[in-house]
């Protein structure tokens, strides 16, 4: 199941990076924050944490990558926290790098 979710939005993502013709820069990007999120085992705890609310986290995001990424991509990994799937961060990477 897991690989089926991480599937699906690589898939979205990819898509998304197709239409703005900017694939190469959307796989930076998630290259980047794959590559902070496992720098450091205390961002995985703090966005699996269940009583820390999602706001709290979006506004982590929009400090750690606001400037560094495309707001698409900031959007898409806000839209992992909301629907509570920051953990498939890095298998959407791997899979979206694949393509």
């Amino acid at each position: 199941m897991d690989a089926n979710v991480a599937e699906r939005y690589a898939e979205s993502l990819y898509q998304l990076a197709l239409e703005d013709h900017a694939l190469e820069d959307y796989l930076a990007d998630m290259k980047l924050v794959d590559t902070v999120l496992e720098s450091n085992p205390e961002f995985e705890k703090f966005f699996s944490h269940v009583l820390v609310d999602d706001e709290a986290k979006c506004a982590l995001l929009d400090k750690g990558f606001g400037t560094s990424v495309n707001h698409y991509v900031l959007n898409f990994l806000k839209l992992l926290v909301k629907k509570r799937r920051t953990r498939y961060i890095a298998p959407i990477t791997k899979k979206a790098l694949l393509r």
